[in-house]
């Protein structure tokens, strides 16, 4: 808006809104491309274990260490989806609310 104009309520909810959803959608793409570079790791792990030369270390050892990996980039995996999840919903409820205010607005505006 222009300095000289005052904005109504609506507009500067709408606003509001639309830099949130911006910020949560930044974030949201951010927590994506890190839970992808995981997958990319992991699968890239299980590869090399399978292909590795396990008789430098006895089988039991090796297969109880290659399994405790897995299970903490699993977690990480898992941790990163679910606050991908929350931040999605997030970004959806302010997405709803600055469609509402934009309407708002436009109807303000339209009865003056």
């Amino acid at each position: 808006m222009w300095p000289f104009v005052q904005a109504t309520e609506a507009e500067e909810k709408r606003d509001k809104y639309q830099s949130l959803y911006n910020k949560l959608d930044h974030y949201y793409n951010e927590y994506k491309n890190k839970e992808s570079e995981l997958l990319t790791h992991q699968k890239n792990y299980v590869d090399a274990m399978s292909t590795s030369n396990k008789e430098c270390v006895t089988a039991a050892i090796y297969d109880t260490k290659e399994a405790d990996c897995l299970v903490e980039l699993n977690k990480l995996i898992a941790a990163l989806t679910d606050k991908a999840s929350i931040i999605e919903g997030l970004k959806t409820t302010a997405k709803t609310k600055y469609d509402y205010y934009k309407h708002k607005a436009v109807q303000e505006a339209a009865g003056s």
